[in-house]
């Protein structure tokens, strides 16, 4: 009887284990456009708060209570008479110089 108890309680114990190796299911998997369409909806509803810039921060009111911060390993704005300006590569030409230089970057060229 001893050994009935045993290898009942060794074969119980050797299923649990072999059970709880099963992943649990996940549940079903989201249509592939709600995802875009949920962060979308995000972008649509928040706006940057500029008085909040910095030269590597941007920050946006998600207009729900929370904010939201950006912040990059290099400066993306620039200083322009006392606001900060977003840093724009694009080179154009003086008029008066006649050098080509980027429109508003920290780099002086």
């Amino acid at each position: 009887m001893k050994k009935i108890w045993k290898k009942g309680l060794l074969s119980l114990m050797s299923a649990s284990l072999v059970l709880s190796l099963i992943p649990p299911y996940t549940g079903f998997a989201e249509e592939e456009g709600a995802s875009q369409k949920d962060t979308d909806k995000v972008e649509e509803k928040r706006t940057e708060v500029k008085d909040e810039r910095t030269e590597t921060e941007i920050v946006y009111d998600n207009h729900d209570g929370s904010f939201t911060k950006q912040i990059f390993s290099e400066p993306i704005h620039v200083e322009v008479d006392g606001e900060m300006e977003r840093v724009n590569p694009e080179l154009e030409k003086d008029s008066v110089t006649e050098k080509i230089a980027p429109k508003q970057t920290q780099l002086d060229i």
